[in-house]
């Protein structure tokens, strides 16, 4: 499975891509069923919430040198301000990631409802999200995608 992003470099044209490559051990007849290595007790992963993320997210922004923090909860209240449609599978990830509202899970803390309130405020005062979140001087959006009036 993978996912690439065109980008128009001067001249050229580059894209820039990430692949996940998945390996199954298929059985060749229903014997190896019976096998020990199938009836082992299977490793819990542990999950990563919308907050981990959020979390991560901030963090790389904070080594590029900008504020991430704010830049997150900025792309939060400019994708509530947007609209995602028709933009195929990568909108409606970029939709369901940066629309809190769309979760299920416990807040882990008080802090986590500052996503909340980015996403409400994107939905009330529209087109001012980089004023409300001027501690971003880009906006994440900005890096991905433009607007375009027909």
């Amino acid at each position: 499975m993978g996912f690439g992003l065109p980008i128009l470099v001067n001249d050229q044209s580059l894209t820039m891509g990430t692949v996940m490559k998945l390996l199954y051990d298929v059985p060749t007849n229903s014997s190896a069923y019976l096998d020990p290595i199938f009836n082992r007790q299977r490793r819990a992963a542990p999950k990563t919430s919308r907050w981990d993320i959020y979390s991560m997210l901030e963090v790389t922004c904070d080594r590029l040198g900008i504020d991430g923090r704010a830049c997150v909860l900025r792309a939060i209240c400019e994708a509530a301000d947007t609209t995602f449609q028709y933009n195929g599978l990568a909108g409606e990830v970029l939709h369901v990631l940066l629309t809190p509202s769309t979760t299920m899970e416990e807040r882990r803390s008080y802090m986590d409802s500052e996503y909340y309130a980015a996403e409400r405020l994107g939905t009330e005062i529209s087109g001012s999200c980089h004023l409300l979140y001027s501690e971003c001087q880009v906006g994440l959006l900005d890096l991905i995608s433009r607007v375009e009036y027909y």
